[in-house]
C-alpha cells in the first residue's frame, strides 16, 4: 500500500518528524494534538475510533485525552510500527492486516486518517477508501488530513522529509471526489496550520479561517448515511 517501507523508520520516526517540521514548530506533539481536537469537533460522541495508518501511534495519546470513554483502535501495515505502538498503548487494539478489517464491518463511529493517502498509489486509493467505508457505522464519520499542495512552506517541509520521498501531494478536491465516489455525504473541507510556533498566539483564529485555502494542511470530513 505505502510507497515507503515504514518498518525502516519506526525506531527513528519521532526524530525524523522533529527534524522535518521544526521549521514550523519545534513541538511535534502540536501536529497530532490539533488533528485530534478537530476530529472531536465533528464527532464528539464517537465510542469506537480507528486510527487508520496509525504508524507508531503518535495520535493515540491525544485520542485518549479527547475521547476518554471511547474504545481506540489502530491499524497500520507496518508491523514494526504496530509493535512499537502496542508497547506504548497496552489498552488499545492494534492490527496490521487489511484482511482483518472484515471483522469490523459497520463498527466504527469515527475513522481518523492523517497523512496517509499521499503515500498510496492513485490506483489503490479508492479500494482502500471503500474498505474504510465498509467498517464505518451508519452516521459515522471519516476524517482525512493531508498536506496542502498549494502551500509553499508545506512543500518545503515535505521536500526535506525522508518519509515523503517520491510522493505526490493530493488536492483537497481529489479527496472530496473520492468521498463522493464511495457514497459519503455531508462533506466538509477545511484548512489548518496557518501560523507557526512563533505566532502561536494567533492560532485561536485558525478555526475561523478554515475556508481559506492557504493553510499548511487541509482536512475533509464525510458522513456515512
Amino acid at each position: 500500500m505505502d510507497k515507503n517501507d515504514f518498518d525502516d523508520y519506526a525506531d527513528d520516526y519521532d526524530h525524523l518528524i522533529e527534524n522535518s517540521v521544526s521549521f514550523f514548530d519545534s513541538n511535534i506533539d502540536y501536529f497530532a494534538d490539533y488533528k485530534v481536537k478537530i476530529s472531536y469537533e465533528f464527532c464528539p460522541d464517537a465510542k469506537r475510533i480507528l486510527d487508520f495508518g496509525c504508524g507508531i501511534g503518535r495520535s493515540i495519546p491525544f485520542m485518549k485525552k479527547c475521547f476518554p470513554e471511547s474504545d481506540i483502535f489502530g491499524f497500520d501495515i507496518s508491523r514494526k510500527s504496530i509493535e512499537y505502538a502496542s508497547k506504548k498503548n497496552a489498552d488499545v487494539t492494534f492490527f496490521s492486516e487489511r484482511s482483518e478489517m472484515d471483522n469490523y464491518k459497520s463498527y466504527f463511529d469515527l475513522i481518523f486518517v492523517a497523512g496517509l493517502f499521499h503515500h498510496v498509489s492513485k490506483d489503490q486509493r479508492i479500494a482502500i477508501l471503500s474498505q474504510i467505508e465498509n467498517i464505518l457505522k451508519n452516521n459515522g464519520r471519516l476524517i482525512v488530513f493531508e498536506h496542502n499542495p498549494y502551500n509553499v512552506i508545506t512543500r518545503f517541509l515535505v521536500d526535506r522529509c525522508p518519509l515523503d520521498t517520491d510522493i505526490e501531494l493530493i488536492k483537497a478536491s481529489s479527496i472530496i471526489r473520492m468521498f463522493k465516489d464511495i457514497g459519503l455525504n455531508d462533506i466538509y473541507r477545511g484548512y489548518s496550520l496557518f501560523f507557526p510556533g512563533k505566532m502561536k498566539l494567533l492560532r485561536k483564529m485558525e478555526k475561523y479561517m478554515r475556508w481559506l485555502p492557504l493553510g499548511g494542511q487541509y482536512f475533509v470530513v464525510g458522513k456515512k448515511c
